[in-house]
């Protein structure tokens, strides 16, 4: 009985090492079409899976808020402008649409980039909001490189040229 405790004592301290050296966060979530997206935290910034070797435009948004609304055409261009170099990723942070309204959204506003809504966009959130100082304001907009470092943030409405002479700069 004694061995048998040392060693349920012994692999749950081999289990508990194996993983002393993980420090990053991942967070997965899944967009419209059900495809996952995962996130991974790293020394300089965010990898996104789905994504290698494209710059990211991590868009926070609201189904009721004005000036997301407005900025939607934009995002819409850019994605189709520079599709194959760069992709957007939407987080849709007010109260969750459900998928069915979700994709009735998309299709009313011809989106054409990856948008997650709801809940399972919460810790995302909360790790940008701890490492950049957002307090929220929507919309907010982070700007990554192809390595995953973030470049650029805008809060509040930004103008197309404005979004796009960044996303060149990185490309």
């Amino acid at each position: 009985m004694k061995l048998k405790n040392f060693i349920l004592i012994v692999a749950l301290l081999c289990s508990i090492n194996l993983f002393a050296g993980e420090k990053y966060n991942t967070y997965k979530m899944q967009d419209s079409t059900n495809q996952e997206i995962i996130v991974t935290e790293t020394d300089e910034g965010l990898k996104f899976s789905n994504s290698t070797n494209k710059v990211i435009l991590l868009n926070f948004f609201g189904k009721k808020c004005p000036p997301c609304l407005m900025e939607i055409p934009h995002l819409v261009n850019l994605q189709k402008k520079y599709k194959k170099d760069f992709e957007i990723i939407a987080l849709q942070v007010q109260a969750p649409m459900g998928s069915e309204k979700l994709n009735s959204f998309i299709k009313e506003k011809s989106i054409n980039y990856t948008v997650v809504d709801g809940e399972q966009t919460h810790n995302l959130v909360q790790f940008v909001m701890s490492k950049t100082g957002w307090e929220g304001m929507i919309p907010f907009m982070v700007l990554f490189d192809k390595k995953g470092i973030p470049s650029k943030m805008y809060v509040g409405l930004k103008s197309e040229e404005e979004i796009e002479k960044d996303i060149k700069a990185l490309l």
